[in-house]
């Protein structure tokens, strides 16, 4: 599966081949390995628009499955009216594949709904549109996976984090772009009467899109009138007297895998593989990234450079092991500032690690 946007593929993948990496001259060298082909790169932009479910483009994250949706959460009451600190919480649920949503997913998903605003507010109640779904699908052994599938499922695979503050100091395609968007924080967050500049977006069956800890929720709500006396969720009172003046700020974290170790570590999708060096005390000697995020319309390179494990590698070093392939990208250090991380990785390290990648910035 590609999930590279279809509206850019075709262009994508020919600016990969022709503009940006001409395969002519000194840019394609043979190693002294028979058959192993080093595919000389000097510019990271083809390779990171490949990584599609982050904004490159655009101000949407795509969450995957297998990633974490993270959030992070503080309640007060009004302004003034606070008599102790209050409570947080930080919450990690990790998105289900195709077919194994679990009761869990479900706890988890239910949370979800009770900080979303259906979009069509005239139209949706949540409680009776999952009914009107649970009556189409048949009430057989198989009913509870069906309807989570249904339900969970489908909002999971169309579930994306959504950037609303558009004054962006670095330019779309830079990995300064990606940080800006997805893990620096925005002085108007803090600001009194201020939505968050990053919130969840996803799509239920039935329903229709649903956003989830934005400006206009429940969870945000400064002054009741906003909404007029309607609670913009069934799950609260229509009119409260002291409507909630909280936080909620979600994020995502990816996993990665060491390959000295083999141990899986959750990271930011905004880590460089520079900050992975500075992290773990080791140089990056390669990295082995699913074929997912390599969007290319020659197929007959694509196959050469997929390893058994359908990864295919970005090298900064020449490769002794290609798990298979026939070939591999191989790039200067330099570029290390400038290749993000995939959700997938296999980090290959000039030595054992010294520290943890896990930070999620």
């Amino acid at each position: 599966m590609h999930w590279a946007r279809k509206n850019r593929r075709n262009n994508a993948a020919r600016l990969f081949i022709s503009s940006r990496w001409p395969f002519v001259g000194a840019t394609i060298c043979l190693s002294v390995l028979a058959g192993c082909q080093a595919i000389a790169v000097d510019t990271p932009g083809a390779l990171n628009e490949h990584v599609s479910y982050l904004p490159w483009d655009s101000n949407t994250m795509q969450l995957l499955p297998g990633m974490e949706l993270r959030t992070y959460s503080t309640s007060l009451v009004p302004k003034g009216k606070n008599e102790r600190v209050p409570n947080s919480s930080d919450e990690a649920w990790t998105l289900p594949a195709t077919g194994e949503v679990t009761r869990n997913d479900w706890a988890r998903f239910q949370h979800l709904l009770s900080a979303s605003v259906p979009q069509d507010r005239e139209r949706v109640t949540i409680s009776a549109a999952l009914k009107d779904i649970a009556k189409q699908v048949p009430h057989d052994a198989s009913f509870s996976d069906k309807f989570g599938e249904r339900v969970v499922g489908e909002a999971v695979r169309s579930m994306q984090l959504v950037y609303t503050k558009y004054q962006l100091p670095a330019a779309s395609g830079s990995v300064e772009y990606i940080k800006n968007v997805i893990c620096k924080g925005n002085y108007s967050d803090f600001a009194a009467g201020s939505a968050e500049s990053l919130f969840v977006r996803y799509t239920v069956p039935g329903m229709g899109d649903f956003h989830a800890y934005t400006g206009d929720d429940w969870y945000h709500l400064k002054d009741i009138n906003q909404l007029g006396r309607q609670s913009p969720n069934e799950w609260y009172k229509p009119a409260p007297v002291d409507p909630l003046d909280a936080r909620q700020s979600p994020g995502a974290a990816i996993r990665v895998q060491i390959g000295q170790t083999g141990a899986r570590e959750w990271a930011s999708p905004c880590l460089s593989l520079r900050d992975v060096e500075v992290r773990t005390g080791s140089p990056v000697v390669a990295v082995r990234r699913s074929t997912d995020f390599l969007n290319l319309s020659d197929e007959k390179l694509r196959k050469k450079l997929t390893g058994r494990d359908g990864r295919y590698a970005i090298a900064f070093q020449d490769l002794y092991q290609l798990s298979g392939a026939g070939a591999y990208y191989k790039a200067p250090a330099a570029l290390k500032n400038s290749l993000v991380l995939a959700h997938g990785d296999l980090i290959i390290l000039a030595s054992p690690p010294q520290r943890s990648i896990y930070r999620l910035d």
